[in-house]
Order: structure tokens, then C-alpha cells, then sequence
């Protein structure tokens, strides 16, 4: 990304004042790619009877499918699913919740399969490579501090 301004400076209510006087050309690469690491672990979430089929990690944002062993109706009020993505376990073992928050987007892919999914964006930025595990919590995970006997933790495949 290439940007060009005539003077850089700093401002402060409203007053500006010039460290560099002149022309100068600002060039600068993201660090990141658009790496997408796709996972179909096809594995139940803890004791939830809800199956996670796919899982798609980018290095700010997440889609989770998962196939539900009854029909959700809080989708029709506008309810919070109760089980939520919220973070990821690094491969060196340290694990990062509340990176994710609420939802962005949630709904059925297939209503008569129960089939649910749910977008999210990240508050920090993935090394999608780097991620051994995905992170589930329940009962609105965002409003408390998470232990790790809330975590439902499911190892990448």
C-alpha cells in the first residue's frame, strides 16, 4: 500500500503543528495474508448433543457450521445461541478467549438439516496456521470471566 502526503505533524484540539516539513512517501506491506485455515472436525461439542462440522479461520475472522440435534427457535426472537465461539489454543498451548465476540451473522445454511452457522470477527489478529484448537463457551460468554472448566476446547484435525 503506497500513500503520499505533503507534511507530517501532529495535532491536538484542533491545532496542527509540523514535525517534518516537505514531501514523503509512506510504503507499507500488511503482515497479513488472505490465509484461510478450513477445519471439518465433525466432532460433538462437550456434552451439547451439537455436532461441529466445519470451521473456517482467517487472521481476523472465524465461520463456524455446526449441525444441531434439535431445532433452535430463538433464531425466529432473535435470542443469543447459547453456545458460542471464543477463541482459539496457539500450538505453543496458550489459549486466547473472548477474541472473538457476538456473532456477526447468524442463521440457518439448511433449516430442515439443522444446519446453523455463525460469522464472527476477531479483536486480534490470527496466524491461522498457528491455531491447534478451537475454543466454545456457553450461558453468554462475552459478560464474565471465562475458567477453564467453561471452555469446550476441539482440537484441530
Amino acid at each position: 500500500t503506497r500513500g503520499v502526503c505533503d507534511s507530517r505533524g501532529t495535532g491536538d484540539k484542533g491545532q496542527y503543528q509540523a514535525i517534518v516539513e516537505g514531501p514523503w512517501e509512506l510504503i507499507w506491506t500488511p503482515s497479513s495474508n488472505g490465509e484461510l485455515l478450513t477445519l471439518q472436525p465433525d466432532a460433538v461439542l462437550g456434552d451439547t448433543g451439537i455436532k461441529l462440522i466445519s470451521a473456517e479461520i482467517s487472521p481476523i475472522s472465524a465461520k463456524v457450521t455446526m449441525q444441531l440435534p434439535e431445532l433452535w427457535e430463538g433464531y425466529e426472537t432473535l435470542e443469543v445461541f447459547d453456545l458460542q465461539l471464543v477463541g482459539v489454543r496457539l500450538k505453543g498451548g496458550t489459549t486466547l478467549t473472548n477474541i472473538f465476540g457476538p456473532p456477526t451473522q447468524v442463521g440457518y445454511a439448511d433449516i430442515d438439516s439443522l444446519i446453523l452457522e455463525m460469522d464472527y470477527s476477531s479483536h486480534q489478529i490470527l496466524q491461522p496456521e498457528q491455531v491447534d484448537a478451537l475454543v466454545f463457551a456457553r450461558n453468554f460468554p462475552w459478560a464474565r470471566t471465562l475458567t477453564d472448566s467453561d471452555l469446550i476446547i476441539v482440537p484441530v484435525v
